[in-house]
């Protein structure tokens, strides 16, 4: 799968349907273990972004040419993502 395939599923699963559920599920739970829920999914969408964070920072800090392009090689993606097209 590629890499803008990938990102289309995650926003089309973020964006789809289930956001609709959540208010009708929050009031089922009962107002302790929705706040429970809401904390989790807020701590984890935070450590989630620091990430993306730290890889656009990575990325964006090395020049082509330069010692720093070895800190990629230390990076998930591969050298084509960082490409300019």
């Amino acid at each position: 799968m590629s890499h803008l395939a990938a990102s289309s599923t995650v926003v089309n699963l973020l964006l789809a349907t289930g956001p609709f559920a959540f208010p009708y599920s929050f009031v089922n739970l009962g107002p302790y273990l929705s706040s429970l829920i809401l904390f989790v999914t807020c701590f984890l969408a935070y450590i989630s972004a620091t990430f993306m964070v730290e890889v656009v920072s990575l990325a964006a800090s090395a020049k082509p040419g330069s010692n720093d392009m070895k800190r990629r090689h230390e990076s998930l993606f591969h050298e084509e993502c960082y490409a300019t097209p």
